[in-house]
């Protein structure tokens, strides 16, 4: 029996295998700094409280950012 090869499907099973591979690598957002920061924070230790938003603000996470903001606005 003849099978018939489609080129256009195996390059949409490439593709979407790809796409699935990067979706599953991507970065994930770093909650236990901003948590961490949080609680510094409330605690009065705002040393530690900008050691834990850094990392988080500099990797573009819109919690850890307002926090760092927060932080720095009040001094």
């Amino acid at each position: 029996m003849y099978r018939y090869f489609d080129p256009v499907a195996s390059r949409r099973l490439i593709m979407t295998l790809a796409l699935l591979a990067a979706i599953s690598y991507a970065p994930v957002p770093a909650y236990a700094g901003v948590d961490a920061g949080k609680s510094a924070y409330e605690a009065g230790d705002y040393e530690k409280a900008q050691q834990e938003f850094t990392a988080p603000a500099n990797s573009s996470d819109a919690e850890g950012q307002y926090w760092m903001g927060r932080l720095l606005d009040e001094g």
